[in-house]
């Protein structure tokens, strides 16, 4: 794939295009990477903290209960966080109150940390509850608000390309989490636990210093409603908003099941050792970034997203029914691979690049709002159930686990289906182009202004050559 740079500098009339076009793209590129790189903190936060539950069990005297309900607990604060922040961003300023969430987020992970420190006991569960539930609350605001503020960089016709790209956040955060947690065990030992959990708190810290001073809104933000924004009411009535967070519930659900789980299945059902089974799981990891890109590529192309979003969870649910019966280690590896680049594109553009399709073409500033709620719902539902998960698992086995898997796919894929049917039998367009803020403060539509939105529309593709 060739390589596209930034405009360079030139003589005559064509200096002020060229400067601009470079600006734009400098603007575009800042805000895209450090959203990119605050989400990541996020997801390595919550990674490490995953990883620690082996110290905090060993040292900290937690029982396995008790983390289950710190997990759970932070999966519903999460859940219902996102939908509260979702609401809050469309009235208050996007960039301020991510920083603000941020903090909040690395604050609380740092007092978990320093806990024993400061003489707080592992029976102090009061104290371990309220600071998960805020750190979940605090996190959740990142997506959101972010969303909102990467799609106002770019036109909606290349939302897919640029959130397949910017959605990888989460499986780049999960891995380095994974990394962290697992060098800092080894070198530190019993003493891992404090650093495994500070070195995320800081670098989140430094994160959202750097959005503080450089963040901004975009050109193609639509502006918040005069009456302090769109009623929650109103929102849940636009097309396909309900079906999209059906759709997405059953996309969550799977994801966060083989996130916690997709270890113990394949030491438990395919025989693989603790080290192969971390090894091999990380095979649908890199199957779900390679599908979220891919899939954003061809949607933007074919401007039908729920239809290829359908036939990818259909393909999916086949191959979650080749998973219940492998047993085999290459089999195992190369199903959970084929599930993660299916998934990738429905599991990672729901809540972002449909949340700014939808709000786009509504021209209402909701974004955010959507964002919120298909994640939020969809997290909340997860977390419901993995408590099936653990039962099944030790009742009826893995077998019947990634049948019911394949089963929700297939009903993730049915709501596809009929959003597809409906926006066709409305003729509704596929992407609405957004005016940028120099036709928003004039209707005059010259040919400078077009040019200026063609140069806009195209950093998306810009930011896929060069990464």
């Amino acid at each position: 794939m060739s390589t596209v740079h930034p405009p360079t500098t030139s003589c005559g009339p064509e200096d002020d295009k060229t400067r601009k076009e470079r600006d734009l793209w400098n603007e575009a590129s800042t805000n895209f990477l450090l959203t990119f790189l605050g989400h990541s903190a996020i997801h390595i936060a919550r990674k490490a903290f995953a990883a620690a539950h082996g110290e905090l069990e060993e040292n900290w005297g937690f029982s396995g209960g008790f983390l289950g309900i710190l997990d759970t607990l932070l999966m519903f604060a999460y859940g219902v966080g996102m939908i509260l922040n979702g609401y809050v961003a469309e009235r208050f300023d996007p960039v301020r109150h991510l920083v603000f969430a941020m903090f909040g987020a690395a604050f609380c992970i740092m007092l978990f940390a320093l806990s024993a420190a400061m003489g707080i006991s592992g029976g102090a569960y009061f104290w371990y509850v309220l600071l998960i539930i805020l750190f979940g609350l605090f996190q959740s605001a990142s997506l959101p608000c972010t969303v909102k503020i990467v799609s106002g960089w770019f036109q909606p016709s290349s939302h897919g390309t640029v959130f397949g790209i910017w959605a990888t956040n989460a499986v780049v955060g999960n891995l380095i989490g994974l990394g962290l947690a697992s060098l800092l065990a080894k070198e530190e030992g019993s003493r891992a636990l404090m650093p495994m959990l500070l070195v995320p708190a800081l670098f989140i810290i430094l994160v959202a210093l750097c959005q503080l001073l450089l963040l901004q809104e975009g050109p193609f933000q639509l502006p918040s409603s005069p009456n302090g924004g769109v009623p929650f009411s109103q929102v849940l009535a636009l097309p396909n908003v309900k079906t999209y967070t059906a759709a997405f519930s059953m996309v969550r659900t799977v994801d966060v099941s083989l996130f916690f789980w997709i270890v113990l299945y394949l030491n438990k059902h395919v025989g693989l050792s603790q080290a192969s089974a971390s090894l091999v799981a990380m095979t649908y990891d890199f199957g779900l970034v390679i599908g979220a890109f891919t899939s954003g590529k061809i949607t933007d192309r074919t401007g039908n997203r729920p239809a290829i979003f359908a036939g990818l969870l259909f393909t999916a649910a086949i191959f979650a029914l080749g998973s219940a019966f492998v047993t085999d280690a290459a089999g195992a590896a190369a199903l959970m691979f084929m599930m993660g680049t299916m998934m990738g594109g429905p599991a990672m553009l729901m809540p972002t690049a449909i949340a700014a399709d939808i709000g786009t073409r509504s021209q209402l500033a909701v974004t955010a709002t959507i964002s919120g709620i298909v994640d939020g719902t969809g997290s909340g539902i997860a977390a419901l159930g993995q408590l099936a998960v653990g039962f099944i698992s030790d009742t009826a086995g893995w077998t019947i686990i990634f049948i019911l898997i394949a089963v929700l796919l297939a009903i993730g894929g049915v709501f596809c289906i009929l959003i597809s049917y409906w926006d066709k039998k409305k003729r509704e367009p596929a992407f609405v182009p957004v005016k940028n803020a120099d036709e928003k403060e004039s209707d005059v539509s010259d040919v400078s202004d077009s040019k200026d939105e063609e140069e806009i529309s195209l950093l998306g593709h810009n930011l896929v050559d060069n990464c």
